[in-house]
């Protein structure tokens, strides 16, 4: 049985941008396992836009939170 990844956009920005999950938790404010959990269920598409645009802002500033 194949398992359908959620969050495809997400997961793919933090690809580009050469992140891993931890820093993106870190970028969130919210933890490596809270992340994980949250990851599980596909998120409205503002809040996957939301996430994007944090991560695009974090890898503009070089990694600073």
């Amino acid at each position: 049985m194949k398992i359908k990844k959620k969050n495809i956009p997400i997961r793919n920005a933090v690809d580009h941008h050469g992140l891993f999950m931890y820093q993106l938790a870190q970028i969130m404010g919210i933890s490596e396992s809270a992340l994980v959990k949250k990851m599980r269920i596909e998120w409205s598409e503002e809040e996957q836009k939301r996430v994007i645009n944090l991560i695009e802002e974090y890898a503009k500033g070089e990694g600073n939170v």
